[in-house]
């Protein structure tokens, strides 16, 4: 007979930048190459209002503070900056 098991997450170590303006989308947009898009108001692509990321199930946007994350797959993912806090924690360097 089967049974329900318990399970948890593997730790998985990841690559992410956090949407916090002009000068982080164009950051994301030099690492993430074709995979993120910036939206610009006008033609004169002087006011950011917004990223769009390519992900495995389609787009998202990213709103202000979201971020935005690239796994072991290269798979890219748009992540709400609570559940970004209450998920991933920031891999300190042995130096």
């Amino acid at each position: 007979m089967e049974s329900v098991k318990r399970y948890t997450r593997k730790p998985t170590e990841v690559l992410a930048i956090q949407y916090t303006g002009a000068e982080s989308a164009a950051a994301i947009s030099r690492w993430a190459g074709s995979f993120a898009h910036v939206i610009f108001s006008d033609e004169t692509e002087e006011t950011v209002t917004g990223v769009i990321v390519l992900t495995p199930t389609g787009t998202a946007r990213l709103s202000l503070n979201d971020w935005i994350v690239r796994d072991s797959n290269w798979d890219w993912t748009a992540v709400k900056s609570e559940a970004f806090t209450e998920t991933y924690e920031e891999v300190k360097d042995d130096a």
